[in-house]
């Protein structure tokens, strides 16, 4: 996950009500990425949790920033339509063993363990679960 002070770079390009902004973009910094996320966590709050609590929210979105950072770039030749000849970059999922070697890099930090009530409880050593 990139580190905040990277995102404190973004923050300005936003265009903020009255001020008449307009820049959306700076170089490689632009706002579509946080908005993407935020798109990313609000699908997941409507198909998988349906609710989110501020007591777990880290968790929520450490779980997304996971899944966010499992995406590798590939760049394709479009081949058809208007824009045919074209490069176009593409994020794709990384292959599900990659994911899980991504994930098991994470494992010595945290331990898992079984309640009383079959539930799972999560003890953190040093990071939060995911690695935030």
């Amino acid at each position: 996950m990139r580190p905040v002070a990277s995102l404190a770079v973004a923050l300005p390009l936003m265009p903020a009500s009255g001020m008449g902004g307009k820049e959306f973009a700076r170089g490689e910094v632009h706002s579509n990425a946080a908005e993407s996320f935020h798109a990313t966590l609000e699908r997941a709050k409507q198909g998988i949790y349906h609710y989110m609590s501020h007591q777990h929210l880290p968790l929520y979105t450490a779980e997304a920033a996971f899944h966010w950072n499992q995406r590798a770039l590939e760049t394709r030749v479009l081949q058809k339509g208007k824009n045919q000849g074209q490069a176009k970059t593409f994020m794709i999922r990384l292959p599900i063993l990659e994911q899980f070697r991504n994930l098991l890099k994470l494992a010595p930090l945290c331990q898992v363990r079984r309640t009383e009530n079959s539930g799972i409880r999560i003890f953190s050593t040093t990071l939060p679960l995911f690695g935030l």
